[in-house]
């Protein structure tokens, strides 16, 4: 299922949803309707509605331009109709687009190809993700002066923490890129995530690692950064990791091979990646 498809799925599942609720308050809602009528200088609200007289019924309009719990009941009546015949017609197309849209992510295609022809995609894969990890790309410019934790292949990270998942990824030969330049189009400057993990398939799963939570701006700091990942689309337990420092500014290396054992390798069933000594 590609990102379109989930956006339709999702979007099918708001409006059925909101169809419900809307049926709900028609449900509820009293008989009749809001009718305003023009004044001079104002406007009055009357609710017009049948009313039963001697054996037959009559239209009755009484004057509500004091009530307004009546008015707003009634208005909502009234957009509840509205609201109801917009979702009737769209869930149809929804439903009809949800059937017949082919996706074009590159994993679902893969399995509509023979075979045959996998052993070659897995080879293919492999170059690019090699090719990706060798490539060159924009690192974060600031603090290169907190670049002080070295790593078992001989780049810089800013803590102890970092350079354990730093080590830990390339031990098990996971594509990576340290504080990557990454960029949010509703967000006013880019974001340097932790390390930005290269999945088959052209997919992405980030890693962030706190520490120094003590210190408020460092908090605030990664909320706001949290809050973009969020508004993007980066999910915790989806496509984002996060792990921290205990009180005590350590971090257990079988936390972080648990997480890449359970969360990242999955990814690369059927793939041969470098594994290396550390």
């Amino acid at each position: 299922m590609d990102a379109f498809q989930k956006m339709i799925q999702l979007e099918l599942l708001k409006q059925q949803h909101m169809l419900e609720e809307q049926q709900q308050i028609l449900n509820t809602s009293p008989e009749g309707f809001l009718f305003p009528r023009q004044r001079k200088d104002s406007i009055s609200y009357y609710h017009q509605h049948k009313a039963r007289m001697g054996r037959g019924w009559q239209t009755v309009q009484t004057n509500i331009t004091s009530d307004y719990e009546m008015q707003k009941l009634l208005l909502d009546k009234r957009l509840a109709e509205k609201t109801i015949r917009s979702l009737q017609n769209n869930i149809p197309l929804l439903e009809k687009m949800q059937k017949q849209y082919l996706s074009v992510s590159l994993s679902d295609l893969i399995k509509g190809i023979p075979a045959n022809y996998h052993d070659l995609l897995r080879e293919k894969e492999q170059q690019e993700l090699k090719a990706w990890q060798n490539a060159s790309y924009k690192r974060c410019p600031y603090y290169p002066e907190r670049l002080t934790h070295r790593t078992a292949f001989g780049d810089y990270v800013r803590s102890k923490g970092e350079a354990i998942i730093a080590n830990a990824l390339y031990g098990y030969g996971i594509p990576n890129h340290y504080e990557e330049e990454l960029f949010f189009p509703d967000y006013s400057r880019p974001i340097y995530p932790d390390f930005k993990i290269r999945l088959p398939h052209e997919k992405y799963l980030y890693w962030e690692h706190w520490g120094l939570l003590n210190k408020e701006k460092y908090r605030r700091d990664n909320v706001e950064k949290l809050a973009a990942y969020q508004a993007n689309g980066l999910i915790i337990g989806h496509n984002l990791i996060i792990t921290q420092d205990d009180a005590d500014g350590n971090c257990q290396s079988q936390v972080i091979y648990d997480i890449i054992e359970k969360m990242i390798l999955p990814h690369f069933e059927g793939m041969i990646l470098p594994r290396r000594s550390i």
